[in-house]
C-alpha cells in the first residue's frame, strides 16, 4: 500500500489581485488507483474563496487595504492513507490613486494668476 503523492508543490500558489476570479486545482495521486479527497484543516482561505473535496480553490477574493498573505494546510486523503500539504495564497491590492479631474488640459493661466 504506497502513500498519496502530492502533484502540487507546497509552498506559494502566487499572487493574485483582488476582486478578480481565481481557479486552481490541487493534485494529490494515490498510486494503488483510490480516488482523493480533499480538506483544509488548518489555516485560512483568503475571503471570498471556497475549497472543494475534489481539491479545486475557486472565488473571487475581497478587496484588501493591503497585500494579504493567507496559508493553509490541505488534507489528501483516499480510504485510509493522508497527506497534508500548506499553501499560501497572497492577495494583490489595487489600491491606486483615482483621478477625479477629467483628463485634458485644465488651462491656461499666467504664472502669478491665483487659481482655485
Amino acid at each position: 500500500m504506497a502513500q498519496l503523492v502530492w502533484i502540487t508543490p507546497a509552498g506559494s500558489l502566487g499572487v493574485i489581485p483582488e476582486t478578480k476570479i481565481y481557479r486552481n486545482s490541487l493534485v494529490a495521486t494515490d498510486p494503488d488507483a483510490g480516488s482523493v479527497n480533499y480538506r483544509v484543516i488548518a489555516g485560512t482561505l483568503p475571503a471570498g474563496m471556497q475549497f472543494s473535496t475534489g481539491g479545486l480553490l475557486t472565488g473571487t477574493p475581497y478587496t484588501v487595504s493591503e497585500n494579504v498573505v493567507s496559508r493553509f494546510t490541505v488534507r489528501a486523503r483516499s480510504g485510509s492513507k493522508i497527506a497534508d500539504r500548506t499553501f499560501s495564497l497572497t492577495v494583490a491590492s489595487n489600491n491606486v490613486p483615482t483621478w477625479v479631474t477629467p483628463a485634458g488640459n485644465v488651462g491656461s493661466y499666467f504664472e502669478v494668476t491665483y487659481f482655485n
